[in-house]
């Protein structure tokens, strides 16, 4: 009787697990896992693909699921991954993806320690993912604001509560199909998106919202969930079943992802050599820039994500275009950059950045920008000349932005007269910031300005052009217009010229000198982010488009060993902690005899004395604590 092609290629793929676990059936020693350490501070809000919108959520849907094609880490090139190939009907309406056979669906077994491969992945999970994304309007953003409107059928489910009504198929286990509603020529760069991964029906409709727990759980990707806990974090390992060609040339076997209380606390982990990877606090980086200890260790990262100030235009005084052009006129963006981010940012005056298909460039002819002069002549074109009978204003921003707000109404002060009391600013967590801005809500419940961060879902203008189309998803509740046309015609678009000249007439309606002005344009992203010595992969592009690939990641175990550096500070009495290092710093706490708390640095103070700095990020002098482990070894501090 001939052997299951699926049972032949799991047995192939036994031969080509890492060394390491070939030795250990082989009765030696397992080599201890090659682990990457990171810290997260959102825990991810959910691991259901159909429901991710979160950076969290993502990269870790990203390491999960397999998608039917991926993103070259390096490139950004759409790569096959569960589809080995694909065609397109000469109508350039429908997909037909050929599958691969040896991708199975795996749990792990906590008892074991191991993974078990339970299923093969086939056609009908794909197919039951997608109408199960087409079965209902809240099904997530991705659901109903990318792809409702593009698979033909699935606006219709959605709105039935049938899925089944969605164009698609699963002729055979290898072969999914699916019809557009229109020829978009740029459907490739939205087949690797976490909206379409194929989740397991059986656990799916058996748990319900418990299916993603860690016991439930069926995964597909190059990592497997371990554990799944908000309190103490996420561990994935490698999935040793899955396809080898596909693994992204990484050493990494497990990644353990602790929870950070914020970037600060991140920061610390980093500095004392427990995590990997981490962001940097606005305060410390001119200080790490000009270290030249952390040279080797430092990267400078520009992503494609654009931050705003949206207007609501069904709200007086931004139902009126000339305020909108004013208001985005006064704004001097490289002042904002330089003065509130520390430089860490590109100016832009259009909103698609570049790096997208058919992006414009980075200063294109028909930006306005900072124009003072040009604000005042628009604003005395509108109901409100020299700033008379302005209504009260409330803008919401996010955690953060709250001085991006007052620079606004600052330079609304300055150029335009307007009285900076009409304006009342809310700082919001970014949960409750997007209640408020939900075009759900009510006109009078929602702010009538407020900032937005937009990053591409996929890498072509679309995903831009996308945010600001006239519709139910709109947050600016703006009219539908001609230049809403202009959006559809590009989407199909054909030769690729075509769609360069479209989109560069969307972004010249959106903001050129007679622009429609729906938002203001302030900057695309650029962090700076901390790397270890001993971590080596591709941070400049991965991650741009969709989630991070753990298994692009390669660390050298041998550095880590010799990098360590464990410190532990432990009271002798009651003293006090302070905000800097010296004792004319502000008291920010006590630490009690016995009470033994990690440090992370030190510095020689103008008194003379070590002082410690603490995980917490507040500063004890060495000679009210003890010390323990290898504490002078510890970096030097930037002390404040």
């Amino acid at each position: 009787m001939p052997m299951p092609k699926f049972v032949a290629c799991l047995l192939l793929l036994c031969l080509l697990l890492p060394l390491h676990a070939q030795d250990e059936a082989a009765g030696a020693a397992p080599a201890a896992p090659i682990t990457l350490e990171l810290a997260l501070i959102d825990y991810p809000r959910t691991l259901d693909p159909l429901q991710m919108t979160a950076r969290s959520d993502i990269d870790a849907g990203n390491n999960l699921f397999i998608g039917l094609t991926r993103l070259d880490p390096v490139t950004g090139a759409v790569l096959p991954a569960l589809a080995q190939s694909w065609e397109v009907s000469d109508d350039g309406l429908t997909w037909t993806f050929t599958l691969r056979e040896d991708v199975p669906w795996v749990r792990y077994n906590a008892a074991e320690e191991t993974f078990t491969a339970v299923r093969p992945l086939t056609a009908a999970d794909v197919l039951f993912s997608v109408q199960r994304l087409c079965a209902a309007t809240d099904n997530g953003y991705y659901a109903s604001a990318v792809f409702a409107a593009k698979l033909a059928g699935c606006a219709a489910g959605q709105a039935a509560g049938d899925g089944t009504r969605v164009q698609a198929a699963a002729p055979d286990d290898t072969t999914f199909r699916v019809t557009l509603t229109g020829p978009y020529r740029y459907f490739l760069a939205l087949s690797p998106m976490w909206t379409l991964r194929p989740v397991p029906a059986e656990v799916v409709t058996g748990r319900g919202p418990a299916w993603t727990d860690a016991d439930s759980i069926l995964t597909t990707g190059p990592f497997g969930l371990v554990q799944a806990d908000p309190v103490n974090g996420l561990i994935l390992q490698r999935n040793p079943f899955y396809p080898a060609d596909l693994w992204n040339g990484g050493n990494i076997d497990r990644v353990e992802i602790v929870l950070a209380a914020d970037v600060f606390e991140e920061y610390a982990r980093y500095r004392r050599r427990q995590i990997d990877r981490s962001d940097i606090p606005l305060r410390d980086l001119p200080g790490i820039r000009q270290n030249p200890d952390y040279a080797a260790e430092l990267h400078r990262i520009e992503e494609p994500v654009v931050y705003v100030f949206g207007f609501a235009h069904d709200q007086p005084p931004f139902d009126e275009v000339q305020v909108r052009r004013a208001f985005a006129a006064v704004l001097d963006r490289q002042a904002l950059i330089d003065t509130l981010l520390a430089g860490n940012g590109t100016p832009l005056s259009h909103f698609t950045p570049p790096g997208l298909a058919h992006a414009p460039p980075l200063s294109a002819p028909f930006d306005v920008g900072y124009d003072p002069a040009l604000a005042r002549a628009q604003m005395a074109a509108s109901s409100y000349a020299g700033c008379e009978g302005f209504p009260p204003v409330t803008i919401a921003v996010f955690e953060g932005a709250f001085r991006w707000a007052e620079y606004l109404v600052s330079q609304v002060a300055t150029h335009l007269g307007c009285d900076p009391a009409l304006f009342s600013i809310e700082e919001l967590r970014l949960d409750a910031l997007q209640t408020r801005i939900d075009p759900a809500q009510p006109a009078g419940d929602r702010p009538h300005l407020f900032t937005l961060g937009w990053g591409p879902d996929y890498a072509d203008a679309d995903s831009f052009a996308t945010l600001l189309a006239c519709g139910p998803q709109n947050f600016f509740q703006r009219p539908c217009t001609p230049v809403d046309a202009r959006i559809e015609a590009a989407r199909s678009a054909t030769p690729a010229a075509a769609r360069d000249a479209l989109y560069a007439e969307i972004e010249a309606a959106f903001f050129g000198p007679a622009g429609e002005f729906p938002l203001i344009p302030l900057y695309m992203n650029a962090v700076y982010r901390l790397k270890q010595p001993w971590l080596t992969g591709p941070f400049a592009t991965d991650g741009r488009f969709g989630g991070l690939h753990y298994d692009a990641y390669t660390l050298d175990a041998e550095l880590i060993a010799a990098a360590r550096i464990e410190c532990n500070i432990a009271g002798l009495g009651t003293g006090n902690l302070r905000g800097g290092p010296a004792t004319t710093f502000a008291i920010a706490g006590k630490i009690n005899r016995g009470e033994v708390i990690a440090a992370v640095a030190q510095t020689v103070g103008r008194d003379g004395f070590i002082w410690w700095q603490l995980i917490t990020s507040d500063w004890v002098r060495e000679d009210i604590v003890e010390e323990y482990g290898e504490c002078e070894q510890l970096p030097e501090a930037f002390a404040p």
